[in-house]
């Protein structure tokens, strides 16, 4: 008699979100809301969420200054692809409300890419692009904590004010290499 050892997969969730008003619909934030499962659209507004375990999800897409949307009842299936019908994110009318963090990171040399950004105990997340830059938006005025997390670099943790209807940039944060 033989043993039959089936391994379960990932699978991936995909799909274009863009912009009701046309501009760039590059980096807009998808994500599986309380897990750093995260990717970006590139300038089509195209993404591809890898390695998502089997099982039912909701996804958030978020750009700053326009609202978010929350997908759910998103099954994923091992070893297949899930697509997401496209969807178009639209202008946020109440964008004087909240505010935006925006800024660099980097290895006090080089852009990191694929920087973790995240409010701490909050759903707000994002990830560096390519030349280090980040943007979280829609975020309520008040004391935060930022979380900045790349694998084979020192998580940093900032405190930073944010102000209704203001961008708050803290450019020049420097991950240092190490656990």
């Amino acid at each position: 008699m033989g043993l039959n050892l089936s391994i379960k997969r990932p699978g991936e969730i995909l799909g274009t979100v863009k912009l009701k008003d046309g501009t760039s619909h590059q980096n807009i934030d998808v994500y599986i809301p309380g897990s750093i499962t995260i990717t970006q659209t590139d300038v089509n507004g195209n993404y591809v969420l890898l390695n998502v375990p089997a099982g039912e999800y909701q996804l958030k897409f978020s750009k700053a200054d326009y609202k978010d949307i929350i997908c759910s009842n998103i099954i994923v299936n091992s070893n297949q692809n899930t697509p997401v019908p496209p969807l178009i994110l639209k202008k946020n009318q109440e964008a004087a409300l909240y505010g935006t963090i925006t800024g660099k990171i980097t290895d006090g040399r080089n852009f990191l890419a694929g920087a973790l950004i995240l409010i701490y105990g909050n759903e707000h997340i994002t990830i560096t692009d390519s030349d280090g830059n980040y943007c979280l938006g829609n975020i309520l005025p008040g004391q935060y904590k930022l979380q900045i997390y790349k694998q084979g670099f020192k998580t940093k943790t900032l405190d930073i004010m944010v102000t209704a209807g203001k961008t708050t940039t803290i450019n020049d944060i420097s991950l240092v290499k190490g656990i």
